[in-house]
């Protein structure tokens, strides 16, 4: 990606829960970080106009402020806009209108995602079905050490997207989950190098589900 954002592919592997990966952590000696949070199901939704950047939900559902993530597929594959904000919500019923900030096809701070190697540029048109996730952030307990990390696994049990945080903004790893039995893996010990320099503090999942998601993010540590 041109932002310099770091990215990786997703691994389909066995998928451990956090019970049996903490006892794998143990035995191994290492020290485990990380996150795990339950998600709201995600709000389906449509683009009113791409070149606006507006979109039409359910009355109430969205408010203003609100850290997004939108979803949505072309030709089997899932793309997303993510890290984008709420400006403003213009009530009525059964819908409302919301205006993402920077009232445009590229909404301002949003971040580009797809599941292959060329990722969008901009909204998708006009009428598209979109899935909207509110960004849940997890802080407290998260203090991954860059320079100790040994393995990252990232987990959820419905589709969506993950974020990890360190001072550095060219260092965000984004771990893209498209399925609910995606895993995604970043193993040093297989010649990957350390996506951090400093130590992660945060750590926001989005869910590309109209289920509720339960996510994980463990870190394995020297």
């Amino acid at each position: 990606m041109s932002n310099g954002i770091r990215t990786g592919s997703v691994q389909l592997i066995s998928v451990l829960d956090g019970v049996s990966c903490a006892n794998q952590i143990a035995t191994q000696g290492t020290t485990p970080g990380g996150a795990s949070t339950a998600l709201v199901a995600a709000i389906a939704a449509t683009i009113l106009s791409e070149s606006d950047g507006t979109l039409t939900v359910p009355t109430g559902s969205l408010t203003n402020g609100q850290t997004l993530a939108i979803f949505w597929t072309v030709g089997g594959v899932v793309n997303a806009c993510y890290d984008v904000t709420v400006a403003s919500v213009s009530t009525a019923s059964p819908n409302d209108t919301v205006t993402l900030t920077g009232a445009s096809s590229t909404p301002t701070g949003g971040q580009y995602y797809a599941a292959s190697d060329s990722a969008p540029t901009t909204l998708p048109a006009n009428a598209t079905a979109i899935l909207i996730s509110v960004a849940t952030d997890v802080t407290v307990g998260v203090d991954i050490v860059g320079a100790n990390l040994q393995q990252l696994q990232i987990s959820s049990n419905q589709p969506g997207l993950v974020e990890l945080f360190d001072a550095v903004p060219t260092e965000r790893l984004v771990a893209g989950l498209p399925s609910s039995s995606s895993f995604y893996a970043w193993p040093t010990s297989l010649g990957q190098s350390v996506p951090f320099s400093q130590t992660v503090t945060k750590v926001r999942f989005y869910n590309n589900s109209l289920n509720a998601a339960q996510a994980n993010c463990l870190a394995l540590m020297a």
